[in-house]
């Protein structure tokens, strides 16, 4: 209510997954490296691919590349048959974290210096606390970094925040 306006995109990125259609909610931008980075959802194991922030000259769609598999441990069977589903990712503001978001959970996968996204969500991640919500669609780490926000879809919808312990 306290924003208006309309806002137009600055650009499109036609692609295609080099493998074939994906269900791709888990979505997040690497600004450093200039990469739109994704993961499958309704494939077991989860899927990384990749697209250049940019789009190319070219008006034909660009292929996203698959960098690898995505470690996301199982979902507990009395948490539901979607429970484990990617429905989120977040990078945190310095480039050392991904957050990525099931219907039932937090996942933390901590980057080393110099190591690309598919070998830092290829290892075995944190798992934060459940949060709660009934279906949790949306992720982001604050700009300080110190926090995680998840929220559900729909209207006045609940948000669940972690806050970060120095060191993690």
């Amino acid at each position: 209510g306290r924003v208006g306006g309309i806002v137009s995109p600055a650009w499109m990125i036609r692609y295609r997954y080099e493998d074939g259609p994906r269900d791709c909610e888990a979505v997040a931008v690497d600004a450093t490296e200039r990469k739109v980075l994704m993961i499958s959802k309704r494939t077991s194991p989860p899927l990384l691919y990749e697209v250049p922030l940019r789009p190319t000259a070219t008006k034909e769609p660009i292929t996203a590349r698959r960098l690898g598999e995505v470690n996301l441990p199982p979902a507990d069977p009395w948490e539901g048959p979607y429970a484990g589903q990617p429905t989120g990712l977040s990078l945190s503001p310095d480039g050392r974290m991904a957050a990525v978001l099931t219907y039932a959970r937090v996942f933390l996968f901590a980057r080393r210096p110099g190591e690309s996204w598919a070998a830092a969500l290829a290892r075995e991640p944190e798992r934060l606390r459940r949060h709660g919500l009934e279906q949790a669609e949306a992720i982001a780490f604050s700009a300080d970094g110190r926090k995680i926000h998840v929220i559900s879809e729909g209207k006045n919808a609940r948000i669940c925040t972690y806050a970060l312990v120095a060191g993690d």
